[in-house]
């Protein structure tokens, strides 16, 4: 049968329904037709017009229209006629009637497919102020374009609750005829809204109390609001729609403000969850968690745990530990490669490694904290944060128990007391405290190994001190010996840890007394001295740059 045999068979049911006094049966099937061909379906009712028995037709049209009544299911031929919409309710009385205010709607609602939203907005406005019968309908589609412009999204939740207000019924038929496509983000804005007013700690507010009333009758069953949180897709694998609907939620609600505090947390760590499971790379998640701490601690840990199962997190704390470790052994290499001996450049990398180890010491287990503490307060003193610094290392060496200072004093220093007695050192040499210094750097150097990083640390910091006393020789041994035991630490140290206006002294006093020893001792330059000699010459190059 092909498609004009269709229609005429449609027609012709709905001229019996019509002859029968059953406009509504009647104008679906002519309806019906429309949708199967347009033309042959409007000359039809035309005709029908013509003889004025089309009149209950165009008011039942204008009816679906404006969504007072529902398109009834019809059947032909044993078959259900389905897919009957109130948009094509709309064109059909569109075609028949170029002039009727449902042209208007349908014409609109095409613009608004098309993106051309302000376009909608001006057009609408301009109608209202004309006093048109349609003022419902126009406003709930101005509406909806402030809405999808994303510029005016206010405007366009206040327009549905004005509308809402004026008559709840035909708002929710006429959203639900017309604006079907746009539900689902409609209701994530309604949401969205409604969590913006309880940030503001505006309960009862009458705009949160309507828009509660509008989301409730578009969704009384939550089957919308529910499938569009961000938990609900995350755990239904929709992690790419909820890290969109939780960058939404943060960007901006719609009073100007930003989400806060324990809900600001849990957004951030859902969409840190699903950066993880799209394997997005560390650093965006590493970023938002470390926020969602700083914004609230319980709150974060709390979303942490709920969103995330125990192999998970184990994921998560790897890819942290790993971002860390590459991005200290890369700040590393930045400080050897360094041109000058009195530059800093090379900080900026410090940043992603700070934010990490924060993190890690948020949820790691608390056994590893202490090793994490050590290498978050190294990465503050190496950043130019030496109080930061100082104040982390006080805090670590701060026995948990008053009665446990006498133990630390009867076993020395500890293995996971050294790192920080050293870094401690540095901190207090950067501020000026030399006595802290000399005392923390002498606690290390006595006990020596098995903390031999440690030791190589305290050897050079004490040597400084030592060269700032006019000490040189005694300085000078320090540094020998450090390089010594691992000359790639001591350079290192020479050019990170050192405060830089101390730099060009030192180098100039360990030249200095290098060359000495070397004449009073020719034979300690010939044998197992090679490393020491090149390490030298590395710090030896920005003088000659200098000079």
């Amino acid at each position: 049968m092909s498609a004009q045999e269709l229609v005429a068979c449609l027609c012709q049911e709905g001229d019996q329904h019509l002859a029968l006094g059953e406009p509504l049966l009647a104008t679906a099937f002519y309806l019906a037709a429309f949708s199967c061909h347009a033309p042959s379906a409007v000359r039809r009712v035309r005709a029908a017009l013509a003889e004025a028995q089309g009149a209950p037709v165009v008011a039942t049209l204008e009816a679906w229209c404006r969504g007072d009544s529902q398109i009834p299911a019809i059947h032909w031929d044993g078959m259900a006629v389905v897919s009957l919409t109130g948009t094509q309710a709309s064109a059909f009385l569109a075609t028949l009637c170029p002039d009727h205010p449902a042209a208007v709607l349908h014409s609109l609602a095409s613009l608004l497919a098309q993106g051309r939203h302000q376009e909608v907005v001006q057009r609408c406005s301009t109608l209202l102020d004309a006093h048109s019968q349609q003022a419902l309908e126009l406003r709930l589609t101005r509406a909806l374009a402030w809405v999808l412009s994303g510029v005016q999204v206010d405007a366009g939740v206040a327009g549905y609750l004005q509308a809402f207000a004026t008559s709840a019924e035909r708002t929710v038929a006429f959203v639900r005829t017309h604006q079907q496509p746009y539900l689902p983000m409609l209701i994530s804005t309604l949401q969205d809204y409604i969590s913006g007013r309880q940030e503001a700690e505006d309960p009862i507010s009458q705009q949160k109390t309507g828009c509660q009333g509008l989301l409730g009758a578009l969704d009384p069953g939550g089957t919308w609001s529910s499938a569009l949180s961000p938990e609900a897709l995350l755990r239904s694998g929709r992690y790419e729609d909820c890290r969109a609907a939780c960058s939404r939620a943060l960007e901006s609600n719609l009073m100007g403000s930003q989400p806060q505090g324990e809900r600001r947390a849990a957004l951030l760590v859902t969409r840190a969850a699903a950066a993880l499971f799209l394997d997005c790379g560390a650093q965006d998640l590493l970023q938002d968690l470390h926020e969602a701490f700083r914004q609230s601690p319980s709150g974060a840990r709390r979303q942490f745990e709920v969103v995330l199962s125990a192999g998970d997190r184990e994921r998560l704390l790897a890819q942290a530990q790993e971002a860390a470790d590459l991005g200290f052994a890369h700040f590393q290499e930045a400080v050897r490669s360094r041109a000058e001996l009195r530059e800093n450049s090379g900080r900026e990398l410090l940043a992603p490694v700070t934010r990490a180890l924060r993190v890690l010491l948020r949820v790691a287990p608390p056994g590893v904290r202490p090793a994490l503490g050590t290498r978050l307060a190294e990465c503050l003193l190496l950043a130019g944060d030496a109080a930061g610094a100082r104040a982390l290392c006080e805090r670590l060496l701060r026995p948990a128990r008053p009665e446990d200072r006498a133990d630390y004093r009867a076993r020395g220093c500890p293995r996971d007391r050294a790192p920080l007695l050293a870094l401690r050192g540095f901190c207090a040499l950067h501020a000026g405290d030399t006595r802290r210094a000399r005392e923390d750097f002498q606690e290390v150097v006595e006990h020596g190994p098995p903390h031999l990083g440690s030791c190589v640390r305290a050897l050079c910091g004490r040597g400084l001190l030592r060269v700032l006393e006019g000490s040189a020789f005694l300085g000078a041994l320090d540094y020998v010996t450090a390089c010594r035991l691992q000359p790639e630490e001591a350079l290192l140290i020479a050019k990170a840890y050192v405060p830089w206006n101390q730099r060009g002294l030192l180098l100039t006093v360990l030249r200095e007394e290098g060359r000495r020893m070397l004449q009073r001792r020719p034979d300690l330059g010939l044998a197992g001295t090679q490393g020491r000699r090149s390490k030298a010459v590395e710090m030896d190059r920005p003088e000659e740059q200098e000079g």
